[in-house]
C-alpha cells in the first residue's frame, strides 16, 4: 500500500482522512502546514500527497515550493466535494466526485505509476 501525506489545517479533517487511509491499508503521515510537509517530504518517502483547496491556493500552505522541490510527486487535491489530481502531465485532471472510494481508487493508481525521481 502507498504512503500518504495529509496536508490539512483542520486536526478534525487531517486525523480524519488519515484514520481513514490507515484503516483501508495505507500508511499516512500528517502536516497541518507547508513547513511540516516539507520535513515529512524530506525525511519519508511519501507516495502520494493529499492537500485540502486552501494549502494550494494562499500562503498559509502555497504548494509552488512543494511542486518546484517534488515535480514528480502525486497531488490529490481535495476541494468543495471534488477531486483533482496533479501527477506529472496530468496536471489538473479532475476526477469528479471525492468519494472514499474514488480517493482510494486513485491513490492505487497514482501510488503503481513509475516515478523517475523523487
Amino acid at each position: 500500500m502507498a504512503t500518504i501525506l495529509v496536508l490539512e489545517k483542520d486536526p478534525i479533517e487531517r486525523n480524519a482522512q488519515a484514520v481513514l487511509l490507515e484503516f483501508a491499508g495505507h500508511h499516512c503521515e500528517t502536516a497541518a502546514c507547508l513547513e511540516e510537509a516539507l520535513v515529512q517530504l524530506y525525511t519519508t518517502r511519501i507516495d502520494v500527497l493529499i492537500a485540502g483547496y486552501p494549502h494550494l491556493r494562499n500562503r498559509t500552505g502555497n504548494t509552488d515550493e512543494l511542486r518546484a522541490l517534488f515535480p514528480y510527486l502525486p497531488v490529490i487535491l481535495l476541494a468543495n466535494g471534488r477531486m483533482f489530481c496533479r501527477s506529472g502531465s496530468r496536471a489538473g485532471s479532475s476526477f469528479g466526485a471525492s468519494t472514499f472510494e474514488n480517493l482510494l481508487k486513485q491513490i492505487q493508481e497514482l501510488s503503481q505509476k513509475p516515478v523517475l525521481k523523487r
